[in-house]
């Protein structure tokens, strides 16, 4: 069952506003100033049970990393790391921080 606050990510994913703090994010151009933070050990969809993401995973549970580095330590289509960050936003596995602004998005 989902929860609430999964929908309601999920729908402001889609909309492209996030409600917490009224800062508006595009999934079409992610926000470079974004931080990430992993705040507990997620379950993976299985097309992300691989070697590569549970790196960057240990390495996001262990401090924040910005959105170029992610990028820089991706190997699949960039397109793939942005679903995997909507998917933990959504599960509220993440901590996101705006840099620009250094508050807590979510």
């Amino acid at each position: 069952m989902t929860s609430v606050y999964a929908s309601v990510v999920r729908c402001a994913l889609r909309t492209g506003v996030f409600l917490s703090g009224l800062v508006t994010a595009s999934t079409s151009t992610p926000n470079p100033d974004l931080i990430y933070k992993l705040k507990r050990w997620p379950e993976l969809p299985s097309e992300y049970k691989k070697a590569d993401v549970y790196q960057i995973l240990s390495v996001m549970s262990n401090q924040p990393v910005n959105r170029s580095w992610l990028v820089s330590h991706w190997h699949a289509p960039v397109s793939r790391l942005d679903k995997l960050l909507e998917h933990l936003i959504a599960q509220g596995e993440v901590q996101t921080i705006d840099a620009s602004g250094s508050r807590a998005v979510q």
